[in-house]
């Protein structure tokens, strides 16, 4: 049931965006490729071409990666293969994300040394012709996982601000077990040139405290959306809602730096995503309900002004007044085609 009305309102959501389009959608030839391949990601333009990723599965959780360039008529017009198979075992190098930041395109691979036990990070730029590398690979930063084990070598992830303009790099770190989690966040501008770097940890035990999404937004501040438990980890307890939505901020002046609840007062939130706004506004959006033995009753949206710490707007909308909104819409259609029909 949860489920239905999850997709009826994305449904809806999805048939309310496309009427507000007046865009013709233009479709480019069938591309023919082999059944174990698929497209992995949309990278970006220039005057010339189009550029995609693509992966091709050659094994269990094995995958090739590819970049590809297509003409403005949408036919391929080169394709590299970027896997890399280093023959010392001991060291992989995996590919972490493909970027085009101000016209240019920069590989970013995570180098991985059991031997050693250190994660490097490291970037080129690809010509956008060939597709092939510029130069030697630059290391934008390395950390030790000593402490670590081979299974848990730590995690890399990206996020990109709003106009572009500012990279984040985040890791996690070796932790004690019951200890709080660690991170390592490094902020690059455009032209991949750091601007800032530190580790952090994080104010609440692991066991209490999930990480949802990292954010980074023009001015290079980072934002971490978390879920906190209050003992255990247990959505309910007695009955009750035995977590919070926490939003956390980070930046090069550590006085900036907030933690800050998302506390919805009469309503409960099922389910939450965070991005930032082009005013470095933390928007977060959602679900809710009145309690938590109800089932999601509707959508949410609070915007949080990330220098007075203070929520802006907070606004609710029940599913019922979504699906009558869509209804009046479409009563209100139907009246222009057929009064449309009876003058013509």
């Amino acid at each position: 049931m949860k489920k239905s009305i999850l997709l009826i309102c994305l449904s809806l959501f999805v048939i309310n965006y496309l009427k507000s389009q007046t865009a013709t959608v233009k479709l480019g030839p069938k591309l023919k490729d082999s059944k174990r391949s698929q497209l992995s990601g949309y990278i970006g333009k220039d005057d010339q071409n189009y550029f995609v990723g693509k992966a091709t599965f050659v094994g269990l959780f094995n995958y090739d990666n590819f970049i590809e360039s297509l003409n403005s008529n949408l036919e391929k017009e080169n394709s590299v293969e970027l896997t890399v198979r280093e023959k010392n075992r001991k060291v992989t190098k995996t590919l972490g994300k493909i970027l085009m930041l101000d016209d240019k395109i920069f590989t970013f691979f995570i180098i991985t040394d059991l031997e050693s036990k250190t994660n490097s990070f490291v970037m080129n730029e690809l010509n956008k012709s060939s597709l092939l590398s510029e130069n030697e690979d630059r290391t934008l930063f390395e950390y030790s996982f000593e402490d670590g084990s081979k299974r848990n070598t730590g995690g890399f992830g990206f996020d990109l601000s709003y106009d572009s303009s500012k990279v984040l790099i985040y890791h996690s770190l070796p932790y004690s077990k019951d200890n709080p989690e660690r991170f390592g966040l490094a902020v690059f501008d455009k032209k991949l040139n750091k601007l800032w770097d530190k580790e952090i940890e994080l104010p609440y035990e692991d066991k209490l405290f999930s990480t949802r999404n990292f954010q980074v937004n023009n001015e290079g501040k980072v934002f971490i959306l978390g879920k906190l438990y209050e003992d255990k980890a247990w959505d309910k307890k007695r009955g009750e809602v035995n977590y919070a939505f926490h939003v956390l901020s980070y930046s090069k002046n550590e006085k900036e730096n907030f933690d800050i609840e998302v506390d919805p007062k009469s309503n409960f939130f099922n389910e939450m995503t965070m991005s930032v706004n082009t005013n470095n506004e933390v928007v977060c959006v959602g679900f809710y309900s009145a309690d938590y033995s109800s089932v999601s009753e509707g959508s949410f949206y609070v915007r949080i002004d990330s220098k007075t710490k203070k929520k802006v707007v907070e606004n609710f909308m029940p599913f019922s007044e979504l699906v009558q909104e869509n209804e009046n819409e479409n009563d209100s259609e139907r009246k222009k085609r057929e009064n449309k029909t009876e003058y013509t």
